[in-house]
């Protein structure tokens, strides 16, 4: 901090601070900051005009969790203070101060700024903390422009579908941070598998559209599903994965294909209707309280790169299968979805009227279910490259 000296002497002249005392210790100029959220630094300055300002140095700036110059400086209920991010990122695996470990609650991480250390930084440190924030830009824009995308490894999210998503590992609080400082607030969905690999090679790309903070330091995130995505590399960063992926789309219908497409996809549309009112009220209350109601069905759905949302919407309520998911988000042919659709409708109608009948009972029965599973191997889906 080469020209730190002349800056406190110019402060010093401008506040009439006089510089009486010996040295105090590290960190002292921050001790004397702990509790002054909402005072100025001339209010700061008369209740210490004894400080020797001219014995500052660099480290008297310093978060001691990373060792670099202060950004954002918060001091918590037990006097220390540390970066934002640090201090919410300690706080994602224990309620405790680093230092002393007093008892501390999440919500320290949304204190007010020390407008002390603030103010300080700017004026007796400005080229220090005008590095830190380059370098803390560089770290969002480097995150935000690499081409590996955060994995959110929990379940099966589909295209145009709502995914709300209860957030409490440290990891994925840490990711779902970062996602929300983005442009694009997006990150990938990927279930998890247990064929040997950590995650899925088919998922969905997930945009925020709301999160809540809750008093314990978990979250509740609103999302949306836009495109399915098939996993090229596989990475990670910080402790959660990432991935290189590259969109799936739909492949296109030729003309003299398409009136069988529009008379299988009306069928399949009527089936699915009338499947739904058989359905009990308060069942069909909690689908749409949870991922909102059908969607009604676009014009240009022959065009569609995932083919039409009502789809997709009922795929996510259908009893199927973990590798019967991820085979839907692998396909794809609209064709062979509606049907692979339209073969689970008929299925469920069946065992609807035989536990009617009292005469079906799929866990006890191992011919019911050898059929069981005989309907998946059905209603199976071909990824893309079949």
């Amino acid at each position: 901090m080469p020209a730190l000296s002349s800056k406190t002497r110019l402060l010093g002249k401008n506040f009439k601070i006089w510089t009486r005392l010996v040295p105090e210790p590290r960190y002292s100029l921050r001790s004397k900051c702990n509790g002054q959220h909402a005072k100025t630094l001339s209010e700061f300055e008369n209740q210490h005009r004894d400080y020797n300002w001219n014995e500052l140095s660099a480290t008297d700036f310093e978060c001691i969790l990373c060792s670099q110059c202060l950004l954002d400086p918060v001091t918590t209920t037990c006097g220390h203070t540390f970066c934002r991010e640090c201090l919410t990122r300690v706080l994602d695996h224990g309620l405790a101060c680093p230092l002393c470990m007093h008892p501390l609650k999440s919500s320290e991480q949304f204190r007010g700024e020390n407008l002390i250390l603030s103010q300080a930084l700017r004026s007796l440190a400005s080229d220090e903390w005008q590095e830190r924030l380059s370098i803390n830009r560089q770290v969002l824009d480097k995150l935000e422009k690499n081409n590996q995308i955060p994995i959110f490894i929990c379940t099966s999210a589909f295209p145009k579908v709502a995914c709300p998503l209860f957030v409490y590992e440290p990891r994925y609080r840490l990711l779902a941070r970062r996602c929300l400082q983005s442009s694009t607030k997006r990150f990938g969905m990927a279930a998890k598998t247990n064929d040997g690999d950590k995650f899925a090679w088919f998922g969905t790309m997930l945009e925020i559209r709301d999160c809540v903070y809750l008093s314990n330091g978990t979250s509740i995130l609103t999302t949306i599903g836009l495109r399915r995505f098939r996993v090229v590399s596989r990475g990670e960063q910080d402790g959660y994965d990432t991935a290189v992926v590259q969109y799936i789309s739909d492949r296109i219908v030729s003309s003299e294909q398409l009136p069988e497409l529009r008379h299988l996809h009306e069928r399949v549309h009527c089936k699915t209707i009338r499947w739904l009112t058989t359905l009990k009220s308060r069942l069909l209350d909690e689908i749409e309280r949870y991922i909102g109601h059908m969607p009604a069905l676009e014009e240009n759905w022959t065009t569609l790169p995932d083919g039409p949302s009502w789809t997709w919407w009922l795929v996510a309520i259908l009893p199927l299968s973990l590798q019967l998911r991820v085979g839907f988000l692998g396909g794809t042919s609209l064709e062979k979805r509606l049907l692979a659709i339209e073969k689970m409708l008929d299925h469920l109608k069946i065992r609807m009227k035989a536990v009617e009948r009292q005469s079906f009972n799929c866990d006890s029965n191992e011919m019911s279910t050898e059929s069981c599973s005989h309907t998946e191997r059905s209603v199976a889906i071909h990824h893309q490259d079949d």
